[in-house]
Order: C-alpha cells, then sequence, then structure tokens
C-alpha cells in the first residue's frame, strides 16, 4: 500500500499579519542602527533576520517532526511512528512550545503541532495496516482540534475500513 504523504496545513491569518508587522519592525530597526542610508540592505537584513531565526528554531524545537516527515517519504512508517509519538510526548512536557508557537517559531499554523503529530502516528497506523490503532489516533485527533474538517474525513476513511474488516 503506497499513497502520496497528505499534508495539509491551516493558516492563522491574523499571525501572517502580525509576523508582516514584525518583520517591518525588524528592517526598520536594521535601517535606523545599522544602515541608515541604504533600505534595500536593511529590508535584506531583516528579512533574513526573520527568516534565518524562523528556520532555525524549527529545525532544533521541531526536528522529531521533520525527521518523522523523511520517514514517511521513505516508506519507513513504523520509524516515522516512533518520531511522531516521541514528539508528541515531548510537545506535552512543554506544553509552552506549542501555545506559543507563533511567536517562538514563528509558526503560522493554526492547527497544533501535537495535533500535527497525533495526525502523523494514526496516518502512519494506517500505512501500517494497523485499523485500530490508526483509528483510536484519528480519534485522538479529532478531540484535539474538532473544527478541522480533513481530520474528521480521515476518521471517516479509517472508520469505514475498520468497520468493513470486521464485518
Amino acid at each position: 500500500m503506497n499513497y502520496d504523504l497528505p499534508s495539509v496545513k491551516k493558516i492563522a491569518w491574523p499571525v501572517v499579519v502580525l509576523h508582516l508587522l514584525f518583520q517591518v519592525v525588524l528592517i526598520f530597526s536594521f535601517w535606523s542602527l545599522c544602515f541608515p542610508g541604504n533600505l534595500i540592505l536593511a529590508a535584506i537584513c531583516g528579512a533574513g533576520a526573520y527568516l534565518g531565526y524562523s528556520r532555525l528554531s524549527k529545525i532544533i524545537l521541531l526536528r522529531r517532526l521533520r525527521q518523522a516527515m523523511r520517514f514517511f517519504r521513505a516508506g519507513m512508517y513504523r520509524e516515522a511512528v516512533e518520531q511522531s509519538q516521541s514528539m508528541y510526548e515531548f510537545l506535552n512536557r512543554h506544553s509552552w512550545i506549542d501555545r506559543y508557537r507563533y511567536v517562538l517559531l514563528l509558526s503560522e499554523t493554526a492547527i497544533p503541532y501535537r495535533t500535527i503529530a497525533l495526525c502523523n502516528i494514526a496516518y502512519g497506523y494506517w500505512m501500517l495496516n494497523d485499523n485500530p490503532k490508526s483509528l483510536e489516533y484519528y480519534r485522538k485527533t479529532v478531540e484535539s482540534y474538532p473544527s478541522f474538517e480533513a481530520f474528521k474525513e480521515a476518521l471517516k476513511t479509517v472508520e469505514a475500513a475498520h468497520h468493513s474488516k470486521i464485518i
């Protein structure tokens, strides 16, 4: 069973506006403090600082999630589930990372990373043909973020598959 890796992203648009304002502040800071006569260089430095921090913070704090995605792409589903479970446990121990992800990681995603980890676990079990475990984790995913329809649709698919195997 080989499927394309599903990808969902829900953007928190008010956060995008705040991030753009933060970039403007960075650019203005570089322009007034470092490059008063060169707005283009200040813009490049401000954007570079923003992107560099955003990327580095995600590399450091979300490394297990990134590793899980590599395993999924390679078809190594058991390892992907293990990394996703590790990420979920890490974010449960350090819930402030998810709570302040808009500032700490400069993340615009509306879906909490714990929920993403749960969804990855559910998908991994689905790919391993472990429908009971997949069903369990898709239910946890929907409980964690009930307003996202893609999670509900995945749950319906797994429930239908689980039900057809029972009968």
